[in-house]
């Protein structure tokens, strides 16, 4: 049974892939997935979510949403996907302080290892499976 927050978490990738065009497939979602690959490569817990798209982890959580993009995406440009969504209109960031008042900053910090990395892994599996 997933932890309380490890559903919001999930529920909230799921909210912004039943916005974007392109389903889990998206920019927004496919950046949130990308700072959870950062924390479980980093081995990282206790991070708030806004946290990994402000420097200094902006540049790995960028790196992981590019890699994703790229090989699971339906983004045309992702580095000027990244700019508009996380960058300086800080698209992203707004939807995590509106979603549920924030509670999903504070739920990806209380996250363990093995919640991220459950996370993770389930993602990847489905994106892999899924077609572009």
């Amino acid at each position: 049974m997933p932890s309380f927050d490890k559903s919001i978490v999930a529920g909230f990738v799921s909210e912004l892939s039943k916005k974007a065009k392109y389903g889990i497939r998206g920019e927004k979602p496919l950046a949130v997935i990308a700072a959870l690959k950062y924390l479980n490569e980093k081995n990282l817990t206790g991070k708030r979510l806004l946290e990994l798209f402000a420097e200094p982890h902006a540049k790995d959580t960028r790196r992981h949403f590019l890699y994703l993009a790229e090989k699971y995406g339906r983004i045309a440009h992702p580095a000027t996907s990244w700019e508009i969504i996380a960058g300086k209109q800080r698209e992203l960031q707004d939807a995590i302080q509106q979603f549920r008042a924030g509670d999903v900053d504070e739920a990806l910090s209380k996250l363990t290892g093995e919640e991220i990395n459950s996370l993770v892994r389930s993602y990847c599996d489905y994106l892999a499976r899924t077609r572009r």
